[in-house]
C-alpha cells in the first residue's frame, strides 16, 4: 500500500467498439549486427525502448493500491507476443489472470491476437476468445473479427467486427463501422460507428463513438475523447472523455487522461482523472507506471561466413570467445531470449566471467573493428 499525490490505472476491456492494447513507443539506433541462430549476419539492427511492465493503481480515500499489474513480452523484431494482466480481486484477496497471445506476418502487421483466462481449479490456461485482423495492400487495417469461445459446445461464437475502415490521403484513419453478432437471426447486425478528426498538422484531436438507432435508422452519441493536447514532439500529454446525455442531448464530463514520458519519448506514466458530477471537480483516480528496458531487434537481410565461436556451450562461468581474425577491444552486450539488454561492458580480453548469470539460454552480441557478431549460448 502507497500514499500517493496522484492515481492511475490501465483501463483494459473488451467492448463491441474495440479492443484496447497496449502501445509500445520506439526510440532506434541503426546498427550491424547478426542473426538469431548465431551465424555472422549483416542486418539492420535497432535499440527499441519497450515497455516490459505496467503498474497500476487505484485511489480508495487517499491511499493508492496496487491493483492491476500488466507484463510484455516481445519477439527479436519488437512486435509484443504476449501481453499478461493480472487484476486484484479485494473479494478472494488473489491476483485473477488473462493474457493475450500476439501473432504477426512478416510485415509486422498483428494478424490474431487470442485471450486466455487462468483457471486456478485447473491450473490451467482456458482459451476465452480470438480477435482476427485483415490489412489492404497498403498495410492499413480493413476488418477486425472478435468470437468467444464456448466450452459447453466447443464452438467459436461471433462478438463483433470492425469494418468499412476508411482513411485518407495520408493513410490516417477516418472512420469505421461496428457490427454486433445477433445469434437470434444469426446475422450481422449494424451497432456502432467510430470517427476521427485531425488538426491542419495531422494530430487526433476527436474520437467520437456513436451506435446505430434501428427503431429511428439513426447514430446516437455514445461517447468522445476530445481536447487533445501534444507536446513539442507531437506526443499526446492529455485527453478528455465524455459521454452524452440522452436525455438533455448535451455531453457530460467523464474523465480526464494525461501522459508524461521519459528522455526516450517512452511513455513512463499515465494518470487519470474522473470527474464528480455531484461537486463539479476533477478527482484523482488512477495512475499507471510504466517499466521500460533496452531491447535489440533485429531484421535479418544476408547470412556470412561465421567468424565466431564460443566455447564451452553450455558454460557454468567462463565463457571463450575465438574469432578466425585478431580482434581487440570488444564492446559486449548480453541479451535475453525476449531480446532485452541483461549486460553490457567493454574489454579486450577474449572470455568473461558469466557466473552470475541466472541458467537460461542468451545471445552474446560484440561490435569489434571488424564488425557486430552475435552468438547464443546456455548458461547452466
Amino acid at each position: 500500500m502507497i500514499i500517493m499525490k496522484k492515481t492511475i490505472t490501465l483501463l483494459f476491456f473488451i467492448t463491441t467498439f474495440a479492443v484496447v492494447f497496449a502501445q509500445q513507443n520506439y526510440i532506434l539506433d541503426n546498427e550491424r549486427t547478426l542473426n538469431t541462430e548465431g551465424s555472422i549476419t549483416e542486418t539492420d539492427s535497432e535499440t527499441a525502448w519497450l515497455t516490459d511492465s505496467i503498474y497500476s493503481y487505484l485511489n480508495e480515500n487517499d491511499v493508492y493500491n496496487l491493483n492491476q499489474k500488466t507484463f510484455f513480452l516481445y519477439d527479436e523484431k519488437g512486435n509484443n507476443i504476449q501481453s499478461q494482466y493480472e487484476f486484484w480481486d479485494s473479494g478472494s484477496s488473489s491476483w485473477n489472470l488473462s493474457r493475450y497471445i500476439l501473432t504477426y506476418d512478416e510485415n509486422g502487421n498483428l494478424l490474431q491476437d487470442t485471450l486466455y483466462s487462468w483457471d486456478s481449479e485447473t491450473s490451467s490456461w482456458t482459451v476465452s476468445a480470438v480477435f482476427s485482423y485483415s490489412y489492404n495492400e497498403s498495410g492499413n487495417l480493413i476488418e477486425l473479427i472478435g468470437k468467444s469461445w464456448d466450452s459447453g459446445t466447443n464452438t467459436w461464437t461471433n462478438l463483433y467486427k470492425n469494418t468499412d475502415y476508411s482513411y485518407d490521403a495520408d493513410d490516417k484513419l477516418l472512420e469505421l463501422i461496428t457490427y454486433s453478432w445477433d445469434p437470434q437471426i444469426n446475422s450481422w447486425s449494424l451497432s456502432g460507428k467510430t470517427t476521427y478528426s485531425y488538426n491542419t498538422g495531422g494530430l487526433l484531436i476527436e474520437d467520437l463513438h456513436q451506435m446505430w438507432i434501428s427503431g429511428t435508422s439513426s447514430w446516437r452519441n455514445v461517447s468522445r475523447y476530445y481536447n487533445f493536447s501534444y507536446n513539442t514532439e507531437g506526443l499526446k500529454t492529455e485527453k478528455t472523455r465524455q459521454t452524452w446525455n440522452t436525455e438533455t442531448n448535451v455531453w457530460e464530463n467523464f474523465l480526464i487522461r494525461t501522459y508524461e514520458y521519459d528522455l526516450n519519448n517512452t511513455t513512463s506514466q499515465t494518470s487519470v482523472k474522473m470527474w464528480d458530477s455531484e461537486n463539479s471537480l476533477w478527482i484523482d483516480t488512477y495512475l499507471d507506471d510504466f517499466y521500460v528496458s533496452e531491447h535489440l531487434t533485429i531484421s535479418v537481410s544476408s547470412i556470412e561466413k561465421m567468424v565466431l565461436s564460443v566455447y564451452p556451450n553450455p558454460v557454468k562461468d567462463i565463457l571463450y570467445l575465438n574469432f578466425s581474425t585478431n580482434i581487440k577491444q570488444l564492446n559486449v552486450f548480453i541479451i535475453s531470449v525476449s531480446g532485452k539488454i541483461i549486460k553490457s561492458f567493454s574489454s579486450n580480453e577474449n572470455n568473461f566471467n558469466i557466473a552470475e548469470l541466472p541458467p537460461g539460454i542468451y545471445f552474446l552480441k560484440i561490435h569489434s573493428s571488424e564488425g557486430t557478431f552475435i552468438k547464443k549460448f546456455v548458461k547452466k
